[in-house]
């Protein structure tokens, strides 16, 4: 049996100037050092990512619990069905002569489970065709006799074989696999390095395929598009699998880049052609492409505040570039009119939405009109605004981040982001544990007089200024200390602000030398 001894954190301990309450704590143990024993078929970052103990946490009996079942998982899935694992707490001296908390993990691999055969089973029994194709597929399979019935290779394979019919022009193919008892095959059909003993017993994998159907798509009609660029979008669809009505999927697909492209009348219709006993058919979309459609007028109805000039300006200044060149997409419309609305709202309309928008064809069907028709509703102003708990920065200050002015239209989208702002500009000057105590309540924005006044109300707990008063560096073992120290952008009794943290944990992971730094 192997050891593997997880590689200790270099860890940073930072001291706030906030006192705690020691007595109110309740005694805890804490882990010194993590070993797991007899760990030898899985790599060590796998077995580490189970596990949800780290050294130098509070010893929590769930977490121990949690962390062997994952491990047990993890051998299961790694074809070691008959795995054991177990724990224990044990205190034993470590290098430096000192007392340590080591929580050892006792693995006990048995043998595995391993594959003696591997058969790819065609659904249409004595199709001639099937049988040489799953001749191929079984040939690029990356599971071989011998090895671990590892169920994340399997499921690989056989998302391989699904993947690979696809490319074949194949629809609808499917694989499923199962795993029956055998018994040992001859040592003569083994590998070298494998015996019939070398495994706790031994199954035949088979791959159930069905092929699906076989289609082949035809484009006519088109001009805009080339043939290629069409059969393009097809393949995009394919990759990420064709569902039942794959072709519906695809004359949508079709239709909507033609009306990315300005032909808003394209109309797409698919003929579909079977192949016989084969089940391979053949499919060709007939393409209507129509004219390319220009923008002509675009009007505004129920607006009272804003005139029709100044929204058809805040409405191309938002709009997509096809829009903004004069031709008609629906769905570039549908964007510039929510991006129209998020406008009205900044201007403190919060009640502003679009009731429908109208177009219009010209009798040629190669321009439209639109009428976009608004409710504009009743600007909210900041009536006040009230802050507690402020002494770090000047209220002039917070206000200029939050975006909000006593009398001036309230922006609540440019107020949130302020927020975010605020909070990483008390980071940047070293109070961490910032806070607004009343974010998130109905507390930090009131309305009255109808909607048409807000009253900001923001509850600041600055918390204390983070200093550093001691640097003790953990997990060395042929690096020296300095060399840690040197890569710091913090020192003793200096403010800890959140970029010198970030800095620090940068060019410590540039060193090169550390698997984890924090």
């Amino acid at each position: 049996m192997g050891t593997w001894k997880l590689i200790p954190l270099v860890t940073l301990l930072l001291w706030s100037s906030l006192p705690r309450d020691v007595a109110a704590a309740e005694p805890v143990v804490e882990i010194d050092r993590i070993e797991l024993i007899g760990v030898t078929a899985i790599e060590g970052p796998d077995v580490e990512a189970a596990l949800e103990i780290i050294a130098g946490e509070s010893l929590e009996r769930t977490k121990v619990v949690r962390s062997l079942e994952n491990l047990q998982s993890l051998y299961r899935l790694r074809g070691f069905e008959q795995v054991r694992v177990r724990s224990d707490l044990v205190r034993e001296r470590g290098d430096a002569g000192t007392l340590e908390n080591v929580v050892r993990i006792q693995v006990e691999e048995g043998k595995p489970t391993r594959i003696g055969r591997i058969r790819l089973e065609s659904a249409r029994q004595g199709d001639a065709d099937s049988s040489s194709r799953l001749e191929a597929l079984h040939s690029g399979l990356g599971l071989r006799l011998g090895d671990r019935l590892d169920q994340e290779k399997v499921a690989v394979d056989r998302r391989a074989i699904q993947d690979l019919l696809a490319t074949q022009e194949f629809i609808g193919a499917r694989a499923a696999e199962s795993a029956s008892p055998m018994d040992a095959p001859a040592p003569s059909a083994l590998p070298t390095g494998v015996r019939p003993g070398d495994a706790d017993r031994w199954v035949e994998l088979v791959f159930k395929v069905d092929l699906g159907d076989r289609v082949a798509f035809g484009f006519r009609g088109n001009t805009v598009f080339t043939s290629g660029r069409l059969s393009s979008l097809v393949d995009e669809l394919r990759l990420v699998g064709f569902s039942r009505d794959y072709i519906s999927s695809i004359q949508d697909r079709i239709e909507d880049e033609y009306r990315a492209s300005g032909y808003a009348r394209v109309r797409v219709t698919p003929y579909t052609f079977e192949g016989g006993a084969s089940r391979e058919k053949k499919v060709t979309f007939e393409i209507s492409e129509g004219p390319k459609v220009r923008l002509g007028r675009i009007d505004f109805d129920g607006n009272a505040v804003f005139g029709t000039l100044a929204l058809r300006e805040e409405f191309l200044r938002r709009a997509p570039v096809l829009t903004q060149h004069g031709y008609y997409s629906e769905k570039e419309i549908g964007k510039s009119v929510e991006l129209l609305v998020e406008w009205l709202r900044s201007q403190g309309y919060l009640a502003s939405k679009v009731v429908t928008v109208r177009k219009t064809f010209n009798p040629k069907g190669d321009q439209v009109e639109l009428v976009v028709y608004l409710y504009e509703g009743r600007q909210t102003r900041v009536e006040a605004v009230e802050i507690s708990g402020l002494t770090v920065f000047a209220r002039d200050e917070i206000l200029a981040k939050l975006g909000v002015q006593e009398g001036r239209a309230i922006n609540l989208f440019s107020f949130n982001e302020g927020i975010e702002a605020l909070k990483a500009a008390y980071r940047a000057r070293g109070y961490l544990d910032f806070r607004v105590r009343n974010e998130g309540t109905d507390r930090v924005v009131a309305y009255a007089d109808e909607n048409r006044l807000a009253h900001v109300k923001l509850e600041f707990e600055e918390g204390p200024l983070a200093r550093v008063s001691r640097i003790e560096v953990e997990g060395l073992s042929g690096t020296r200390e300095d060399i840690v120290r040197r890569a710091l952008r913090f020192q003793k009794d200096e403010p800890l602000l959140e970029n010198r943290i970030s800095e620090s944990e940068a060019l410590l992971r540039k060193l090169g030398i550390f698997s984890f730094a924090s």
